[in-house]
């Protein structure tokens, strides 16, 4: 299961994500990052995928996927599982689209973080996601979200193109499992409040590719 995560960020989140939480600090993941929310995306990123491991044991991980890192150290944590593969737009021609459309399943894990806000056309990026994960491979993605109703259209800066609630959350998870994919743990949710809007916060999604 996916790590429960509190609003408050109890003692014990921390207690539970030490390790990753060291390995995060020790790439300097946030070197250049906004906001230190994202230190536990990283985080959670890595738990999972140490949890999704451990389901097959024997079985050596090949390659992982870092998609839209943006430049961050992430993908230095990511290699201390696994070579890595970065699909960023920002530092070359392509997007996942365009490399799914031409490369076989390839990837055991492919990571997100907060790159599904940012696109013009969410289903078209997950199948992409899909197509590229061998079967059984997990998908980690965290997203920006809002912890109330209301349109999902983001209406203020930070590139957005859109921000998710609680009900288009669920309307992205019956996308994924649309295209393909089953869940993974849980949803998580986490408001730190201290942000534009008090409830924005950011979720996260696992799902295994069938």
């Amino acid at each position: 299961m996916i790590l429960p995560y509190s609003k408050t960020c109890a003692p014990a989140d921390f207690a539970l994500l030490t390790p990753q939480l060291a390995v995060v600090d020790r790439h300097d993941c946030l070197a250049g990052q906004a906001h230190a929310l994202r230190r536990w995306e990283y985080a959670m990123a890595l738990y999972t995928l140490e949890q999704w491991r451990a389901e097959h044991p024997g079985q050596l991980l090949q390659q992982l996927c870092d998609v839209g890192g943006a430049g961050s150290h992430f993908r230095e944590a990511l290699a201390e599982y696994a070579p890595v593969t970065v699909i960023d737009p920002a530092e070359g021609p392509q997007a996942v689209e365009d490399v799914a459309a031409t490369d076989a399943p390839a990837f055991d894990a492919l990571i997100s973080i907060s790159v599904i806000e940012h696109v013009d056309e969410p289903a078209t990026f997950l199948r992409a996601c899909h197509r590229l994960l061998r079967p059984g491979g997990l998908l980690f993605l965290t997203t920006d979200c809002w912890g109330c109703d209301g349109p999902d259209t983001a209406h203020f800066h930070w590139m957005r193109k859109r921000i998710y609630n609680p009900g288009s959350l669920v309307k992205l998870q019956g996308k994924l499992r649309h295209i393909g994919f089953r869940s993974y743990g849980a949803a998580d949710w986490h408001y730190n409040g201290d942000q534009l809007f008090g409830s924005y916060s950011f979720a996260s999604l696992a799902v295994v590719k069938r």
